[in-house]
């Protein structure tokens, strides 16, 4: 379930991270601009997010960031849709969307 979605001037989800308290479990490299990341919060609560950076300047770049939680109703894969076997043409086990 997508729960927020922003950019980042010159940051990536990394630096926001540590400025949260947010420890990493996984990163996942989709390709050289984008990544999937498997968090925990300082809750105990576990949620993904997608990053896609773009460079603009040779100093420059914008990382676009979807924060996502594990939907209420998942049984499989640690509520991780992105690398669930149960995904398909990008819709999770209850035909709902999965971007990323």
């Amino acid at each position: 379930m997508k729960i927020k979605t922003f950019e980042l001037d010159c940051e990536c989800f990394e630096d926001l991270a540590i400025k949260q308290n947010i420890k990493i479990l996984e990163t996942i490299e989709i390709d050289n601009n984008t990544n999937n990341y498997k968090f925990v919060r300082q809750d105990g609560s576990i949620g993904w997010a997608n990053e896609t950076s773009s460079i603009y300047a040779t100093d420059g770049y914008v990382s676009k960031i979807i924060i996502y939680d594990a939907p209420d109703y998942c049984t499989q894969n640690n509520g991780d849709c992105f690398t669930c076997s149960l995904v398909n043409y990008k819709r999770d086990c209850q035909n709902n969307l999965v971007e990323g």
